[in-house]
């Protein structure tokens, strides 16, 4: 669910891009300006770690310099800054070896809908307001495994598919839904919904 007011579709003038292929410093630098909290902020998602963020931060604009020659204007300049970003942030969880290569499962399942039960427990069970909500979300996300809380934000907030979730960590579709399904059933719990409402829903 990827949203439409997303700080990476942010407008930038096409003479600024232009400027900076030509290897314009102060056109890199209003990229930089405009762009780099929504890199920092992607980048502590992903990350859970500031520090590691702010490496993320520097790497992703390091990049863009060295590579804004090849960007070919096909799609919004946001949308492939966000791609390095992306990239940037799980080659350093690699690095600092707090993405595991691979995660078991006990069984596949259903994935379909948690989303709408995790909402009805914030809303139902919890009463509170929803910044409140979002508050306890962002804390609980912050406390999930790498890899699910790298997932469950790329997928519900970038707007990611699950084959391009699975291509960036290197592993299968299936491997995305149920991460994806063990972290909505975690955040469920959360929210005060039982076994007996999954069930009910299911």
């Amino acid at each position: 669910m990827q949203h439409n007011n997303s700080p990476f579709q942010q407008s930038i003038e096409p003479s600024v891009i232009t400027r900076a292929q030509r290897g314009d410093l102060s056109a890199h630098e209003k990229l930089f300006i405009q762009f780099s909290t929504p890199v920092f902020n992607l980048a502590l998602r992903l990350c859970n770690q500031k520090e590691l963020a702010e490496d993320v931060l520097q790497n992703t604009f390091v990049n863009v310099i060295k590579g804004i020659d090849g960007f070919q204007c096909q799609a919004p300049f946001g949308m492939w800054l966000r791609k390095i970003a992306v990239n940037e942030s799980l080659m350093m969880l690699r690095k600092n070896k707090k993405l595991p290569d691979f995660i078991a499962f006990d069984s596949m399942e259903d994935f379909d809908n948690v989303i709408e039960l995790g909402t009805q427990g914030a809303t139902q069970s919890c009463g509170i307001h929803q910044y409140q909500v979002q508050s306890t979300l962002e804390k609980t996300l912050a406390e999930l495994p790498d890899a699910s809380r790298i997932v469950i934000w790329l997928k519900e907030v970038e707007g990611y598919s699950h084959q391009e979730i699975a291509e960036l960590l290197g592993k299968s579709e299936s491997y995305s839904k149920s991460i994806l399904s063990r972290a909505f059933k975690s955040l469920s719990r959360c929210f005060g919904v039982t076994d007996e409402a999954e069930k009910e829903k299911s």
